[in-house]
């Protein structure tokens, strides 16, 4: 019977190997010989390819059935099997990924080590934890940067329309109507910010899950290509700080114009 064996993709490009070819696997056990102890070697049949997007697991690992796996990594000299160092348990609801490992960790003996995948990519989930940090920071500076435009943007026509605010204000209108104008148009300029910054945002966003036009360098990355997931919340809740921040930077502006002294804007203006 034939051995089969499924390999990572970018194992199996570097090994210049393609379906149903057949390799040859050197393994960690050995047999007598008069030259010595000499490895055995084990011929598979190539009957699949894995790809994770994981550069790191493409490149690195092969599967077997694990019958076979029991048969050809059994150390005669040693009479130990050598095939079995970790068992993987997939959860189906990551909720109950503790409660599973708190089970184990008292069924199983004092000495077996139980790591959970987020302790096995340490490393990769402290960075995106950083990353994650560094994207608010950012974040947060473009919302700044672009109230400082609101407010510049509202008393630049405040200056432009000083003449027909003082002409308003002479004839008697009220200065919360001036206040409520100008505040309506940075509210006006913070939600077409919005809208058209959301549109933009979903387009790429879609285009890039949607066809992975976005390639990372393998091998410099823990993954090949950009994931891309729309998280509701984070969304209600970036919305809702640009919108509220909008509307606080629009009334500084809006208050401001409506101070305007009307004698002195007729008279100088």
């Amino acid at each position: 019977d034939k051995n089969y064996i499924v390999l990572g993709k970018e194992l199996a490009k570097s090994l210049g190997v393609s379906f149903n070819d057949e390799v040859v696997m050197i393994l960690p056990t050995q047999v007598q010989t008069p030259f010595g102890n000499l490895p055995l070697t084990e011929k598979f049949l190539v009957k699949g390819f894995l790809h994770s997007g994981i550069y790191e697991y493409d490149s690195n690992l092969c599967f077997i059935a694990y019958d076979v796996a029991t048969k050809i990594f059994y150390d005669s000299i040693t009479k130990q099997l050598n095939a079995v160092k970790c068992w993987g348990i997939k959860v189906d609801n990551e909720k109950f990924l503790y409660e599973v490992v708190s089970y184990l960790k008292t069924n199983l003996p004092p000495l077996t080590k139980i790591l959970t995948w987020i302790e096995l990519n340490y490393n990769f989930f402290t960075a995106l934890k950083l990353e994650k940090i560094m994207m608010i920071i950012i974040v947060s500076l473009i919302i700044i940067v672009a109230c400082f435009m609101i407010i510049s943007n509202l008393l630049l026509k405040g200056l432009q329309k000083s003449k027909d605010i003082g002409i308003l204000l002479a004839i008697g209108v009220n200065k919360k109507d001036v206040i409520k104008i100008f505040f309506l148009q940075g509210i006006i300029i913070t939600l077409l910010g919005i809208l058209f910054g959301s549109i933009l945002g979903f387009t790429f966003g879609w285009l890039i899950k949607q066809y992975q036009f976005v390639k990372l360098p393998k091998g410099v990355y823990f993954i090949d290509k950009i994931p891309v997931y729309f998280s509701l919340p984070d969304i209600i809740v970036t919305l809702s700080i640009t919108i509220i921040v909008g509307f606080l930077a629009s009334l500084y502006p809006s208050y401001k114009i409506s101070q305007f002294d009307p004698v002195d804007i007729i008279r100088y203006g």
